[in-house]
């Protein structure tokens, strides 16, 4: 925490704290975390050498996402899964991908020493895969991997997370933003009293729900959201490089979309969920357990049933 706070200063002042998600992928040791952006409400994302505190990419976001902030950040440390929900309602993913070394060439001064140095135009800094959502190139061209001489991996754009068009309570507050960051206990929303807004119930009843998001993942590439009363699985397995398709506005590169896989809707505002690392069960805490929910409970799981169809019968 202490190696992330001081990277993530060296940047640029923050005006208040900054979200983080430390992992150990391959022996490689990052922390990524949120830099004060343009202006208030902006919050790109960085990546940070954990023992070197010294940040060494700057993680693709569309600006609107950009604008409108991240407000919940998570990472798998096998998968190397990196999972951004961002206030416009999208959640972005990103993978690791090896970098390819950096060439190293021969210069000879004027008294004819040779001396070597790394190849800086063909170093892969900032954006990966050249910025994806500011370069224009056509459907189904493979991106390059990046060049890195120092750093084994650098995280490229997986697949898009659109929870405006799964989550049935999804709403836009003043500001025109569906997610918002998670509050603590007793604080209240921005938009009103109530710390949310309201929704309707399974049981027919209105009650209020906060608009945080919640985010886990699993080995096998499964996110699972939990957003006001409803919970969702995706499959944000890393797409194929030709996946990518340009915007038919912008003519920039687009990921593509995460696939739906399962959803359900709950009793009340979920106030923290997680996926079990094999993706076949989730645990999920609702607001107010024992106060007008069937069920005192003060944990719920699902289970995967595995006879859904998605597996062959033995």
């Amino acid at each position: 925490a202490e190696a992330a706070a001081a990277a993530i200063s060296s940047v640029s002042p923050s005006s208040g704290p900054s979200l983080v998600s430390a992992l150990s992928y391959q022996g490689m040791e990052v922390v990524f975390a949120t830099a004060p952006g343009p202006d208030a409400s902006a919050s790109p994302l960085i990546a940070v050498f954990s023992r070197t505190r010294s940040p060494f990419q700057t993680l693709d976001l569309p600006p609107t996402s950009v604008t409108a902030g991240v407000v919940a950040l998570t990472s798998h440390p096998v998968t190397g899964l990196v999972c951004a929900a961002t206030a416009d309602g999208k959640i972005h993913t990103y993978y690791p991908v090896e970098c390819l070394p950096a060439p190293v060439k021969e210069d000879e001064d004027s008294n004819g020493a040779i001396s070597n140095r790394i190849g800086m135009a063909e170093l892969g800094l900032g954006s990966p895969a050249g910025g994806m959502y500011g370069e224009k190139k056509d459907a189904g061209a493979d991106l390059p991997r990046p060049v890195s001489a120092f750093g084994r991996y650098r995280w490229v754009n997986g697949r898009v997370i659109e929870c405006g068009d799964v989550f049935a309570s999804a709403s836009l507050n003043d500001e025109g933003k569906m997610f918002e960051r998670r509050r603590p206990d007793g604080a209240e929303n921005a938009d009103d009293e109530d710390g949310g807004f309201v929704l309707t119930t399974s049981g027919g009843g209105k009650r209020a729900a906060r608009r945080h998001v919640c985010l886990s993942s699993s080995m096998d590439h499964k996110v699972l959201v939990g957003h006001a009363d409803q919970l969702a699985v995706f499959d944000a397995r890393p797409p194929p490089a030709d996946a990518h398709a340009p915007d038919p506005t912008t003519g920039a590169l687009v990921p593509p979309r995460a696939d739906l896989l399962w959803t359900a809707r709950t009793h009340a505002s979920v106030l923290h969920c997680t996926l079990a690392g094999d993706g076949r069960s989730i645990a999920y805490v609702l607001e107010g357990e024992g106060e007008g929910v069937p069920y005192p409970y003060g944990a719920r799981t699902y289970v995967r049933d595995r006879e859904d169809g998605s597996h062959p019968p033995p």
